[in-house]
C-alpha cells in the first residue's frame, strides 16, 4: 500500500476528539503512580531485555515516560498535535529524552527503524479494523526476532453496557472502536507467541507477544 493511501486510513473525526481530550491535562495525569499493566509491562521488557521500544498512540507520553525513566529508550508518536507537546514539555521537564513524533498510527516516520520492544496501550481496539490490519503488518516488519509486544485492550462491553455508554457523557464514546471478545485477542497475532493474558481492575487485558525467529 502506497503512503499516500495510508494517509486516508483513519478517522479525521477521532483525531479531533483526541485533541479536544488533551487540550486541558490534568495535573493529576501526570502525578499518578505506575499502573499494574505499566508495571508488568516494564517486566516483560527487562525479562527480555528489550532496550528499544516504539510507543503506539502514545498520547500524553504517560507509559513512554515510565519507560525511559526505568532505562529504556522509548520512541512515541500520536496523530494529537495536542498530546505530542505536552509530551515533549513534560519530558523536557522530566529530564527524559524520548523521541516524540505527531502521526497517524499508518504513517509514521519510524518504519524504517526496527525495535526489541513495541507497545500499543489501549490503541489497537481504538481505530477501525482496516487500520489494524495495516498497523499489524507494520508491527511484523518493525518488531526485531524474538521481541516483545505488549497490548493493553479495553474492557469487551455487552449490547447493554454499549447503549449506556452511547447515552453518557463520556468524552471518548463517539470514537472508532473494535469490541473484540478474550478469544479474539488470543488469536490476534497467530504468528506469534502468547506469554501472557491478564485481566487488570475494571476489565483492561493485558497481552503479551513474543516474535517468533
Amino acid at each position: 500500500m502506497d503512503k499516500q493511501a495510508n494517509k486516508r486510513k483513519y478517522n479525521i473525526t477521532d483525531q479531533g476528539i483526541w485533541d479536544s481530550i488533551f487540550s486541558e491535562v490534568p495535573e493529576a495525569w501526570t502525578r499518578t503512580a505506575p499502573s499494574e499493566s505499566m508495571r508488568d509491562c516494564l517486566d516483560h521488557f527487562k525479562e527480555h531485555r528489550v532496550q528499544t521500544v516504539l510507543d503506539l498512540g502514545c498520547g500524553i507520553g504517560i507509559w513512554a515516560l515510565f519507560l525511559s525513566k526505568a532505562g529504556v529508550k522509548v520512541t512515541g508518536f500520536d496523530f494529537s498535535q495536542k498530546a505530542i507537546d505536552f509530551a515533549q514539555d513534560w519530558a523536557k521537564k522530566e529530564g527524559q529524552e524520548v523521541v516524540f513524533s505527531c502521526a497517524p498510527l499508518t504513517d509514521h516516520p519510524f518504519q524504517n527503524q526496527s525495535f526489541d520492544g513495541i507497545l500499543a496501550a489501549k490503541i489497537l481496539d481504538n481505530i477501525s479494523s482496516e487500520e489494524l490490519n495495516i498497523v499489524k503488518q507494520q508491527i511484523n516488519a518493525q518488531l526485531n526476532p524474538n521481541g516483545i509486544l505488549y497490548a493493553l485492550f479495553n474492557p469487551y462491553m455487552t449490547q447493554d453496557q454499549l447503549a449506556i455508554l452511547k447515552k453518557s457523557d463520556n468524552p471518548t464514546k463517539g470514537i472508532t472502536s473494535i469490541n473484540f471478545k478474550d478469544r479474539e485477542l488470543e488469536q490476534l497475532f497467530p504468528e506469534y507467541h502468547l506469554l501472557q493474558f491478564k485481566r487488570y481492575e475494571h476489565g483492561f487485558r493485558g497481552l503479551v507477544w513474543q516474535k517468533n525467529h
